[in-house]
């Protein structure tokens, strides 16, 4: 269970036990490490190993024979690989929805199939498989917007957003930080495209003019981390500048409470941007990227800030700081009343009235 699409099992999983329904969770060994504190939880996790080329044929098998053995009153297919096993099992009697996370604008439902997305998928068997679906399941309005012009008709497409549990959630009193200095953490993968030198160079400018005692914190690792430590260095920001690596969800959650501005200037259309809605919850004003779903999630002046991909210039990045440290109470707050419609127990619900 990694990633994004591993979060939202996760989470949907947690919140239907909530609920008070029976939960099993088929996935594979991979990310075991990072996925461990699952077990922590009354739900049925059943792992099995993952071919790196032959993946679709034996979970296909595994999948076909614990469908056998076990009586469910529902399936969620979670992700893009579970979509394409599932689709290679002919009819399926249990009711089922499928979710997409946006890569299969991509793969699948892409117009032109790469060599290995020809290789994994039959068309026809995915078609029949998203039509008999009892909802295809999309986590925004923009990836709903873009599933609509590439599948059939007769599929049911639905919005339901991710939810998150509580370990992110702030109180109204707790989002009033008085800490002396100002904090600003940015939680995204060390890519090309996820911003993290536009940040570097806007918060020199911010710490050098505005706020002296700032300091800038950065959670992820990736390939273009080694790039970005350089390029701190040579910006002379070798002390006001920290960056602490891969963390779990729980840790991320407690080093929030410590922050009073999250940023992430993706230029990549994020399909839900679930690292603003953590954010949020803990109570930070947050500022992104003026694309994809992140648009549904930040309000300007409310919550945080949004600036277009065209317009994000330092002094745009710097102005938008200034307001979100001046505001961080008001808009800390917002951010709390904004995120708490987007629990687990509300995403699970939402599912539940397509297995009805």
């Amino acid at each position: 269970m990694l990633g994004g699409a591993g979060t939202y099992a996760l989470e949907l999983a947690k919140g239907f036990l909530s609920l008070g329904h029976e939960i099993d969770v088929l996935t594979s060994n991979r990310g075991l490490e990072a996925s461990k504190h699952v077990d922590n939880f009354d739900i049925k996790v059943y792992r099995k190993d993952w071919s790196p080329r032959f993946w679709f044929l034996s979970w296909r098998r595994y999948l076909k024979s614990h469908l056998k053995r076990h009586h469910y009153d529902g399936v969620v297919f979670a992700n893009q690989g579970a979509i394409i096993i599932g689709s290679k099992l002919g009819k399926i009697t249990t009711p089922y929805l499928l979710t997409l996370h946006g890569s299969e604008r991509y793969s699948f439902l892409a117009d032109k199939y790469s060599l290995k997305t020809r290789i994994l998928v039959n068309k026809k068997k995915l078609a029949f498989f998203l039509e008999k679906a009892n909802a295809v399941v999309c986590v925004s309005d923009d990836l709903l917007n873009d599933v609509k012009k590439l599948i059939s008709s007769k599929v049911e497409l639905v919005k339901i957003p991710l939810g998150i549990s509580n370990i992110f959630h702030a109180s109204m009193t707790e989002a009033n930080r008085t800490s002396s200095s100002v904090n600003i953490i940015c939680t995204a993968r060390f890519v090309v495209g996820k911003g993290q030198d536009k940040v570097v160079r806007a918060f020199r400018s911010f710490r050098e003019n505005h706020e002296k005692n700032a300091h800038l914190y950065f959670i992820g690792n990736g390939s273009e981390m080694e790039n970005i430590k350089n390029l701190c260095s040579n910006l002379g920001l070798d002390t006001s500048v920290t960056f602490m690596g891969l963390q779990s969800r729980n840790d991320i959650a407690k080093i929030y409470q410590n922050m009073d501005v999250f940023i992430m200037l993706s230029s990549f259309k994020e399909t839900f941007g679930l690292v603003y809605l953590e954010a949020m919850f803990a109570g930070l004003p947050v500022i992104g990227t003026n694309l994809g779903a992140v648009c549904d999630l930040i309000t300007n002046d409310y919550n945080g800030y949004l600036i277009e991909e065209n317009m994000q210039t330092e002094d745009m990045i710097v102005e938008a700081l200034i307001s979100a440290v001046s505001k961080r109470d008001i808009l800390g707050n917002n951010s709390i009343k904004f995120a708490q419609k987007f629990t687990n127990i509300a995403m699970a619900e939402s599912h539940l009235k397509y297995f009805q």
